[in-house]
């Protein structure tokens, strides 16, 4: 398993790995085997994401504030992150195929 090979000490039962395996199951079945560079590219970001995530949560006080956000934090974070993705994609776009991004509309 990818986490464990990077060291993350994670249990079986975290709803994590069916959900990256129902992702990479799916990559695979439309014939995309995940070089292992794009996982490690995927895990470090998911690892810097994770660090954010604790830290905000390191910085409040109260049991009702940290429960509060780690419920925000979960159902918003995900879509959060898929927002900046796309964003992020668009940018990296305009510089590895800058003559693809200038017939693009923006």
């Amino acid at each position: 398993m990818l986490a464990r090979s990077l060291g993350w000490e994670v249990t079986d039962d975290n709803p994590g790995i069916d959900a990256a395996a129902r992702a990479l199951d799916g990559l695979r079945a439309i014939g995309f085997d995940a070089p292992d560079p794009y996982l490690d590219a995927y895990a470090a970001a998911a690892a810097t994401v994770a660090a954010a995530d604790l830290r905000a949560l390191s910085s409040l006080t109260t049991p009702d504030q940290v429960a509060e956000l780690m419920v925000v934090g979960t159902i918003l974070g995900d879509p959060l992150f898929a927002g900046l993705r796309r964003l992020a994609q668009q940018d990296v776009t305009r510089t590895l195929f800058p003559d693809d991004a200038k017939r693009a509309p923006s």
